[in-house]
């Protein structure tokens, strides 16, 4: 055992057992087998240890979520399993270890959940099974209680030859990131203490511990390298979006509607992009349209424009796979390397169908429905959804849904409508129409 990885775990976390004894499953590389060891890290300690942990309760999860209880053998160093099935599949143990009274803090029950995933990536769906858990998320990972995000948790990461567990915490939204570990087998360990008096076997509590692990096999691509096939996959996506060249500005008229109200007036995109005016014309002279109206007009013609004037296309994003699943519905998920806005991406059919962005008091997550192919084959977005979350609850705050049309004009596929529907406690439904384009005005 490592003793020092053990004094790390005894100053973040507090003594939970008398050595800080975890729970972990270390399935092996073919997913027919696992060890279940009773360590300070995912390697076996002492063997004599293992009676402790006799009232483990194991069950496999396949991809259908259809569970079987499993059935461990006691072998030398670690408590010995077979995995049934074929394909991805959890592995799951929970342990209710019983009353523990270490130290100057009384007793304490202590609960430990385990788990371990085989053969594919890491499920991002929670298991009710396990009342603390470790779960992936687009890239990062996420800890939970009761299915819920839990956030300020300290999190303890350990890869091989690593002598120091790396720490983490959770964010608002409860997630947090691997780091650069090490490849090979990576043990992650996080503690949630309930403030709960009881009594358990005859024996009475004043708080209950729960430890949850999470064994992981990190490969290169995962390990803070880039993976040249990742990087031009989303390189790739980029340069198949429609793009304006030369773009000389355009003006149109505009009509903009805010759940029946309508304005209008004339749009003027300057060759920068830039949406310089919004004009209401009455009675043969230009006057300013209602503020709101024109303030939303520019919100969204600016990044509509912006999109197809940027060059994004010529970026090197050093890019890794969040994850081996290839069938996804939506495409690989795909980290970018060294980002301040934690991006990630999922790509397919050479266009990215999810971007993910973390600001500093909320994220988003854009999912596109539907692209449309221009003249030359390139995709212009047609509807897509975005969804935002505040990083301090984890609550979902609003969805955005989003329709545009497009136009061809002297070779330019410029805006004709954008139909935006927002939903919060209530709906509010709003849309612009572009009429009368004239490039180069």
């Amino acid at each position: 055992m490592n003793r020092l990885f053990a004094s790390m775990i005894v100053l973040a976390f507090g003594t939970a057992t008398a050595q800080a004894h975890f729970i972990w499953i270390v399935p092996d590389k073919q997913g027919t087998t696992a060890q279940v060891v009773f360590s300070d890290n995912p390697s076996p300690d002492n063997p004599k240890l293992l009676d402790k942990i006799a009232k483990t309760q194991l069950h496999v999860r396949h991809a259908d979520k259809t569970e079987l209880p499993l059935k461990w053998t006691k072998g030398k160093d670690a408590l010995e399993v077979a995995l049934p099935g074929n394909g991805p599949r959890t592995v799951g143990g929970v342990c209710e270890y019983g009353v523990v009274a270490k130290g100057d803090s009384g007793p304490f029950l202590l609960n430990y959940y385990a788990k371990a995933h085989v053969l594919g990536p890491l499920p991002s769906t929670s298991w009710e099974r396990l009342t603390l858990e470790i779960v992936q998320a687009e890239g990062k990972f996420l800890v939970l209680w009761q299915g819920k995000p839990l956030a300020g948790v300290e999190v303890l990461c350990c890869s091989p030859g690593q002598e120091e567990p790396e720490k983490r915490t959770t964010d608002k939204a409860g997630t947090f990131d691997l780091g650069n570990v090490k490849a090979g087998v990576c043990g992650i360990l996080a503690k949630h203490t309930e403030a709960k008096q009881g009594e358990h076997d005859g024996k009475k509590y004043k708080e209950i511990r729960h430890y949850s692990t999470l064994v992981i096999q990190v490969a290169e691509k995962q390990a803070g390298k880039a993976d040249p096939v990742a990087t031009k996959l989303l390189a790739d996506a980029r340069a198949a979006r429609a793009q304006w060249e030369k773009f000389p500005g355009f003006t149109a008229d505009i009509e903009i509607n805010f759940d029946g109200k309508i304005s209008q007036g004339v749009a003027k995109v300057e060759a920068t992009g830039k949406v310089s005016c919004v004009l209401m014309v009455l009675s043969g002279r230009a006057e300013k349209l209602d503020a709101e109206a024109e303030a939303w007009a520019k919100q969204q013609l600016g990044p509509i424009v912006a999109h197809r004037i940027d060059d994004s296309a010529s970026l090197n994003s050093p890019c890794a796979f969040a994850d081996s699943e290839a069938n996804h519905p939506l495409g690989r998920a795909i980290t970018v390397l060294s980002d301040e806005l934690h991006s990630s991406y999922r790509v397919r059919d050479r266009q990215i169908i999810v971007v993910n962005r973390q600001m500093k008091t909320s994220r988003f997550s854009i999912t596109v429905l539907e692209n449309r192919t221009n003249k030359e084959g390139k995709f212009l977005p047609a509807s897509y959804v975005v969804h935002y979350w505040d990083t301090k609850t984890g609550n979902l705050e609003k969805t955005v849904s989003h329709l545009q049309t497009w136009t061809r004009v002297e070779g330019f596929d410029l805006p004709v409508t954008a139909q935006v529907v927002t939903a919060t406690k209530t709906l509010s439904t709003r849309s612009l129409t572009l009429t009368n384009h004239k490039v180069g005005k």
